[in-house]
């Protein structure tokens, strides 16, 4: 009966390799790696104000360095109407150029596609979900004298959370005004940068989705009635916007 031979390196059957140290930082490291993969996709781009946005902005930096910011809301659970963005390039009071994007025609592969997909998809999402000026005014109005009833019923607590929640929308609606604004004229000085031309015209447009009955009698998801009337969200001339440096000669 020949004898199993046992090296000095070997360990004895169940031990770990690893020391109850090592073993504990792994485990914290795996533990934050996931938290941070987790904390990706549940504050994108649904967060609460009181919670996961708060998380999320100070997990941003990380997100971006690891590219783990991802977001899944145009693709699951129930994609909804898809959305482009329309253009009229003009070389002073002629048309020179309309078009679109995305386009199957011209963005391919398909990974170029959904890039163009992408752009059109957050300016409309971003003009969607922004108020314009007399509205955002009239619901600080409103939440104002809210915050007026809590504090003369007594709810002090519950009026300090308004008040700090009315302070915060304050603060972040010009930004975001700021931010749109910049998007658009980034877009528009691309067009113009790539086509030619002096001045361009911006207009985002719905793609809805047909119904089945309407699948069913043989309607395509590009027929023309799917598409809405364009709207005017922006007009923009060369190197407007941008800071002296960055215009064409």
């Amino acid at each position: 009966m020949s004898k199993k031979l046992i090296s000095n390196d070997d360990t004895a059957e169940g031990e770990s390799p690893w020391s109850l140290t090592t073993r504990r930082a792994v485990s914290f490291l795996l533990a934050g790696y996931l938290f941070v993969l987790f904390f990706g996709p549940m504050t994108n781009p649904i967060a609460t104000e009181e919670l996961t946005l708060p998380i999320a902005r100070a997990l941003r930096p990380l997100h971006q360095a690891l590219f783990l910011g991802h977001g899944y809301r145009f693709f699951a659970p129930n994609p909804g109407p898809s959305h482009l963005v329309s253009y009229k390039i003009y070389d002073g009071a002629d048309l020179l150029r309309e078009g679109k994007f995305p386009d199957r025609s011209r963005h391919w592969p398909r990974v170029i596609y959904h890039r163009w997909f992408m752009l059109s998809e957050t300016l409309y999402e971003e003009l969607n979900q922004t108020p314009d000026q007399a509205s955002f005014d009239e619901s600080q109005r409103l939440l104002l004298e809210e915050i007026a009833r809590f504090e003369q019923a007594g709810l002090t607590r519950t009026a300090r959370i308004l008040k700090s929640r009315q302070e915060r929308f304050a603060r972040l609606y010009p930004a975001t005004l700021k931010r749109i604004d910049q998007l658009k004229q980034a877009i528009a000085q691309k067009l113009l940068e790539k086509f030619g031309g002096n001045r361009v015209e911006l207009f985002v447009q719905e793609r809805r989705l047909p119904s089945p009955a309407q699948v069913i009698l043989g309607t395509k998801l590009s027929d023309p009635q799917q598409l809405s009337e364009p709207i005017l969200v922006g007009e923009y001339k060369r190197d407007e916007g941008l800071p002296p440096e960055a215009r064409q000669p």
